[in-house]
């Protein structure tokens, strides 16, 4: 609701009876009506946690703007447009080959029953994607042999696609150069221009993203590409890089400002899924291998929680305000030294005293300035050494996600997060009740179970926490405009609290690790000895045969 700033006054119509869209004729009269001002309260309350903040009919205005020339604004018309074009596709390349007798009636029948002809739809179309002629595919699947006895035949036909075009030698790698590669071969004339037109206004908001992403530097781009290069031609595929990553951000209104792309879409969306390989490529992130593909969803699961709990003690991503603050410093000192100089050079005794009140302003703040970038760049560094401490952990993660993406399975969703003190207390009361359930048995009731002292509680209670069970930083700012401000000195000092116990976990793990590495040291015979005790062993047995046919011989030559 909009209201103009009236000079007189100012009338608003609302509705006071809420009915369903789909409610009847005639049940507006049971509804109970609301007061107007009650009505009115709820307009102009103050946006609740989670709710978009209300905006301005200009910022409406602009907001829409931005809308209309995103990414999905021009991919999401072309997808539903494929979509429907691809509908009944695969049947009808099915129809087609049972009316040249390559594939028996009765096997078209069954296919149009099967349950995984949905699969075998996204797998044509997969390999569609990656420059294949999805009729001339299916109709290699089914000449490879005789179908009869198939308890499913999409899934043979799946199958064979497969080990047609195995994965490993890249002829199902669905990476495209441009969102024109999206659109199917056989598109009816009508439909191409218009779809052509769409693809083409996408590469050019990609490119338009990949512009920002040179002027911005965003987290995410910076530590997947790392920093910006000085090389023009290097810049230039940077830029390329974080367009792709960029545009499919914006697709898939991903706005984590430090993880690159999120969870991948399942393998059955093939263009987004497409898109988003091209994507991962372009940031040379890991994929799922062998590996992934054979963990369970719970192990996958816990490499993916792995990786948040390291998350949690991370140092603050201060690059960003290390470049503000630099550039505030820098600016400061200059004023300070022209003022002085022009109160300095002023006739006026008045002016010349505000001037150097101004330039010793200017040097107090930029003293203080001076001494903040050496704390933000200390965090700096601290931020770099967590990642270099954390980058097999992060491997492993953004790997099992990736399988759990082409598996369908949704980590964002909140109905899928089960926390492990949610898990353990779901086992503990399952035990329990099946405890009343359960025959006991003498040996259990000899058991004797020594009470806990107070000494024992008290040593568990002094027990160092695992930095991992830390809170996030409450500091991060998403705003780009947040993030690029000159930090206040009591933030800079928390940063560098932050900073400092990261650096003093990472100290801790690696006198493990050496602490580790000298015990398993010790357990390993010297190297010279072991080359003795190996020259010994060779000697042994022929001094041991010698002895042994020696004893034997005594045994001939005696009498019995």
């Amino acid at each position: 609701m909009e209201l103009t700033r009236g000079r007189e006054t100012n009338t608003a119509f609302v509705v006071t009876r809420n009915l369903h869209e789909a409610a009847e004729i005639g049940e507006t009269g049971k509804v109970i009506p609301r007061t107007a001002a009650a009505v009115l309260a709820d307009i102009i309350r103050p946006p609740e946690h989670g709710r978009p903040s209300d905006r301005t009919a200009l910022a409406e205005a602009e907001h829409a703007a931005q809308l209309a020339g995103s990414t999905r604004a021009m991919l999401d018309p072309l997808l539903e447009v494929v979509a429907e074009h691809l509908t009944g596709r695969t049947g009808r390349l099915l129809d087609q080959l049972a009316a040249t007798g390559e594939l028996p009636e009765h096997h078209r029948i069954a296919v149009a029953s099967d349950e995984a002809r949905g699969s075998l739809d996204a797998l044509l179309r997969r390999a569609e994607l990656a420059g294949h002629d999805p009729a001339r595919v299916l109709r290699d699947a089914v000449a490879m042999g005789s179908l009869d006895g198939s308890a499913s035949v999409a899934q043979v036909l799946h199958f064979r696609i497969r080990a047609n075009l195995d994965d490993d030698t890249g002829a199902l790698a669905t990476e495209i150069g441009g969102y024109r590669n999206l659109l199917p071969t056989d598109l009816p004339a009508t439909s191409q221009p218009g779809l052509e037109a769409l693809a083409d206004a996408a590469d050019l908001r990609r490119e338009e993203l990949a512009r920002d992403a040179l002027e911005q530097a965003p987290q995410w781009a910076v530590e997947a590409l790392g920093p910006i290069p000085d090389d023009e031609l290097a810049r230039q595929e940077w830029a390329q890089s974080a367009g792709w990553a960029a545009s499919y951000r914006e697709l898939a209104d991903h706005t984590d400002p430090a993880d690159a792309l999120g969870v991948a879409p399942p393998a059955g969306l093939a263009e987004r899924h497409a898109i988003f390989r091209t994507a991962h490529a372009a940031l040379d992130l890991p994929g799922a291998g062998a590996e992934e593909e054979a963990m369970t969803e719970g192990r996958l699961r816990a490499r993916v929680a792995a990786y948040q709990r390291e998350e949690n003690w991370a140092p603050r991503y201060v690059a960003d305000e290390l470049a503000a603050t630099h550039d505030r410093w820098r600016q400061r000192d200059h004023d300070a030294t022209v003022w002085a100089a022009r109160a300095d050079a002023e006739p006026d005794p008045a002016q010349a005293t505000h001037l150097r009140t101004a330039a010793d302003e200017a040097r107090t703040e930029a003293a203080q300035l001076a001494a903040q970038v050496t704390q933000l760049e200390h965090a700096d560094d601290a931020r770099a050494a967590w990642w270099i401490e954390t980058a097999v952990t992060r491997d492993n993660a953004e790997r099992a996600r990736y399988a759990l993406g082409l598996r369908g399975i949704p980590l964002e969703d909140p109905a899928e997060r089960t926390t492990a003190t949610e898990w353990l207390d779901a086992e503990h009361a399952a035990r329990e009740a099946d405890d009343t359930h359960r025959d006991i048995h003498d040996d259990e009731l000899a058991i004797e179970h020594e009470p806990i002292s107070a000494t024992t509680e008290a040593a568990v209670d002094l027990e160092p926490g695992d930095i991992r069970d830390s809170q996030p930083d409450a500091h991060e700012h998403s705003d780009p405009v947040e993030r690029r401000r000159v930090p206040l000195p009591d933030d800079t000092a928390v940063t560098v609290d932050r900073a400092q116990a990261a650096l003093a976990e990472i100290a801790r793990r690696a006198a493990v690790e050496r602490e580790a590495a000298a015990h398993a040291a010790e357990l390993e015979p010297d190297e010279d000895a072991r080359r003795s005790e190996l020259a010994r062993w060779a000697d042994e047995p022929d001094e041991q045969t010698a002895e042994h046919d020696q004893g034997w011989d005594d045994d001939l030559g005696s009498e019995p």
